[in-house]
């Protein structure tokens, strides 16, 4: 077997998790009748996000997460967030040194009800870490949505 070969075989013979193609038979682009948040979350639902309300009486980020992300041991932030110790990213030397990152938490700037997009402007040393964790949490404020 030849080396290209090798590295074929071997890359399908990986374990890796696959993921069902959302459904696109009910398209919410374009639909100007509803509100910035409606529309904002069928868009992120869309393409596989998940907007969770915060409230500040009822629930916190720190308990949101370890319902939601129970399994998560390297949280990546430069942040405050009460309740929780998490690694910040701006003290690695290479952004390849955030590789073990299960979980980075960042804040949105504003979010595009239309398609989702949440505008995000440069907060930590190496914008690698908004791809390289395993999850992301943005914090967007709901008045913070345009159309």
């Amino acid at each position: 077997m030849s080396s290209k070969n090798e590295i074929i075989h071997s890359i399908r013979e990986q374990s890796i998790e696959k993921f069902e193609m959302p459904a696109l038979d009910n398209l919410c682009f374009l639909q100007k009748d509803k509100d910035n948040e409606k529309w904002f979350v069928d868009s992120c639902e869309l393409v596989g996000g998940q907007v969770i309300y915060l409230n500040k009486e009822s629930n916190s980020l720190h308990s949101i997460i370890k319902e939601i992300y129970p399994q998560v041991k390297n949280m990546a932030s430069n942040l405050h967030i009460d309740g929780m110790e998490t690694i910040n990213p701006d003290e690695y030397d290479t952004p390849h040194q955030l590789d073990h990152i299960d979980l980075a938490i960042i804040n949105g700037e504003f979010g595009v009800a239309e398609n989702g997009a949440v505008w995000i402007e440069k907060q930590t040393r190496y914008r690698a870490l908004y791809f390289i964790a395993e999850n992301l949490i943005i914090l967007l404020d709901r008045s913070s949505l345009v159309s």
